[in-house]
């Protein structure tokens, strides 16, 4: 599993793009290359079943929630060693031949969720899930760097269409030059046959540069939490709405609260990664949380 995400994130490294919205994010178009399908603007891991023979991870299905296709990946039996491919769908292009590749598309602020639609089939201790990097390019280091993340993780089953929104949380200041979205099944590596469904990609909630990374007018302590946090709203100027989501884009705590300190129970939640949201008139600040 390591080493599909390690792969994935260098994935996300290596940026080209040309718009502010998320290419074919309804997965209506497709074409052939090099003999095998791929999603228009989008680049999959349909090469390695080209290559080995084996039934390709990423396919064109129908009808869509948003017109009339959507994108299935299914991880797929390697023939000839009967190792797993997984299912990798990414925004770019790679070209086999000269072992070149693109990904991203250019941005100029950052929004507030990555929503859409999926439905998924999962085998027992496997993992799926979506991502997006929103990056800018860092001459003087000669890397990228991220300025906001955003993951929405998918454990169980869901076979219905369900709805998400997926929480985008700034982890530097600064304006992103480029985006990338990202989605895999079969990273758990524990067999073939998972199945994750995608359609109808799109941002919502867009919000300025400078409200989105000022710096923070709030504390959350301790953080990681066992029990529950403290939220201090005492330099805001008037109440805030919070809003606390899971990695799966779920609200779990919905409240407003005056500028004030109080402390937040939070002992029913599992452990793992919280996101914290506050919203003050027109402007958002987001924190990652962790239940230990």
């Amino acid at each position: 599993m390591k080493k599909i995400y390690t792969l994935v994130i260098l994935l996300a490294c290596s940026f080209a793009g040309q718009a502010q919205t998320i290419p074919n994010g309804s997965f209506e178009e497709w074409t052939s290359i090099n003999g095998y399908p791929e999603p228009e603007d989008w680049a999959t891991f349909n090469v390695l079943s080209f290559l080995f023979q084996a039934d390709y991870s990423v396919t064109q299905e129908t009808p869509g929630v948003d017109g009339d296709y959507y994108l299935k990946l299914a991880s797929q039996l390697n023939p000839l060693d009967g190792s797993m491919i997984p299912a990798v769908a990414y925004v770019g292009s790679f070209n086999f031949g000269s072992e070149i590749g693109t990904a991203g598309f250019a941005v100029n602020n950052v929004p507030s969720f990555l929503s859409g639609s999926y439905r998924s089939s999962l085998i027992d201790g496997d993992l799926s899930g979506i991502a997006c990097f929103f990056t800018r390019w860092n001459s003087e280091a000669n890397m990228a760097d991220t300025i906001a993340i955003g993951s929405l993780e998918i454990f169980t089953d869901e076979p219905t269409w369900t709805t998400f929104d997926m929480p985008i949380v700034p982890m530097l200041t600064g304006t992103p030059d480029t985006c990338n979205v990202i989605m895999i099944t079969g990273g758990g590596d524990v067999g073939v046959g998972s199945v994750l469904e995608v359609d109808d990609l799109h941002f919502t909630g867009n919000v300025s540069e400078v409200e989105r990374i000022a710096t923070n007018p709030f504390r959350i302590y301790p953080n990681p939490f066992n029990d529950g946090i403290m939220l201090d709203l005492r330099q805001l100027t008037d109440a805030a709405d919070v809003v606390i989501y899971d990695t799966q884009g779920r609200i779990i705590e919905q409240f407003r609260q005056n500028n004030t300190a109080q402390l937040i129970p939070l002992n029913h939640l599992a452990s793992g990664l919280y996101t914290v949201h506050i919203y003050n008139g027109e402007k958002r600040w987001s924190q990652l949380i962790t239940k230990q």
